[in-house]
């Protein structure tokens, strides 16, 4: 699919720190149980994320699904932090 590869491509060139960043914003206030982390891809704007249960536009790719959030963090789990660094950890490892 190609919106996957373009989700995907730009995942590989971001960095770490700016990963962080972004995931950070998404899970602000968030919890486990509001379903999986979305990438979101914008041509103008580069990849965002966001906490869903689905994707919201063509650009989309599911990046950590809420079981794997389950596994990370447990049910029902209000997101900290420190927490975007554990995503983005796992979600290198899995390259």
């Amino acid at each position: 699919m190609k919106q996957v590869s373009e989700v995907a491509a730009a995942f590989a060139k971001a960095d770490r720190d700016e990963l962080i960043r972004d995931i950070l914003a998404a899970i602000s206030c968030g919890n486990s149980s509001e379903g999986s982390l979305w990438a979101r891809y914008y041509k103008n704007q580069g990849l965002t994320f966001y906490v869903g249960t689905k994707a919201d536009n063509h650009l989309c790719a599911e990046a950590v699904s809420q079981d794997t959030l389950f596994t990370l963090f447990g049910e029902d789990y209000d997101f900290q932090d420190e927490d975007a660094c554990t995503i983005v950890d796992w979600m290198l490892a899995q390259k």
